[in-house]
């Protein structure tokens, strides 16, 4: 085989992969009743947490947040110092995330892009602004419902499988009733022609919860108000 021909096989493959991640809308399902109160609208909700922002594995920053949403689904997140002080904030609003306060020269840039998703530090984000304010109270987007199609039981777990036309999300829920009993996420996507496939992997219990994923950062918090 020539090298021209190995080389547009290999593209075939990695585009043949991509497609895989970046799946168009399969059959939809209908989700269990019992599965529906882990999901909720992401709006009108608000709370405090106590976070702790890694780069690879050393610790960059541990800090008091608050945060909350509107009705429109538009929030704020505010670092907030012992003496209560907002060290830096970040805003969604109808026209864009904004960033401001006094460390904010220390925070990582988070932009949002024209198709919808974030941006941090030049890494592509596969979450939706309006999408945030669910991960920070610990509940699944109920926008995804109708991009289900296919669950399984594994045992105590429950995997959910969904696909939005750019993203592949696995969600696995612990059936159980502790509350230090963990759920995860996986989102995936592709992007660079399909050639390159990210990740971001979010698990949350009742009290607390971690993101990895956001090019070298990775945050845990606990929450402070349950």
């Amino acid at each position: 085989m020539s090298l021209i021909k190995r080389a547009s096989s290999i593209a075939l493959c990695f585009l043949l992969l991509s497609g895989c991640v970046t799946t168009s809308q399969q059959n939809q399902i209908k989700l269990p009743e019992g599965l529906k109160a882990y999901f909720a609208p992401c709006k009108s909700a608000n709370g405090a947490m106590a976070m702790r922002i890694y780069e690879e594995d050393d610790l960059r920053l541990t800090s008091e947040v608050e945060w909350m949403s509107t009705n429109a689904g538009y929030w704020k997140i505010e670092m907030i110092s012992p003496m209560g002080q907002i060290l830096a904030g970040i805003r969604y609003k109808k026209n864009g995330v904004f960033g401001s306060q006094y460390i904010a020269d220390k925070m990582p840039k988070i932009i949002l892009r024209q198709d919808g998703f974030l941006d941090v530090d030049d890494n592509l984000l596969g979450i939706k602004p309006s999408e945030v304010s669910c991960i920070l109270k610990s509940k699944l987007p109920i926008n995804w419902i109708p991009e289900l199609y296919s669950f399984e039981g594994r045992g105590d777990q429950v995997a959910l499988n969904f696909a939005d036309g750019t993203r592949a999300i696995e969600v696995v829920l612990n059936k159980s009733q502790e509350s230090s009993a963990n759920n995860c996420v996986t989102i995936k996507w592709g992007h660079y022609l399909g050639l390159v496939t990210s990740e971001l992997d979010w698990c949350f219990s009742k009290n607390k919860a971690a993101i990895s994923g956001i090019g070298d950062l990775k945050l845990n918090w606990v929450n402070l108000d349950e």
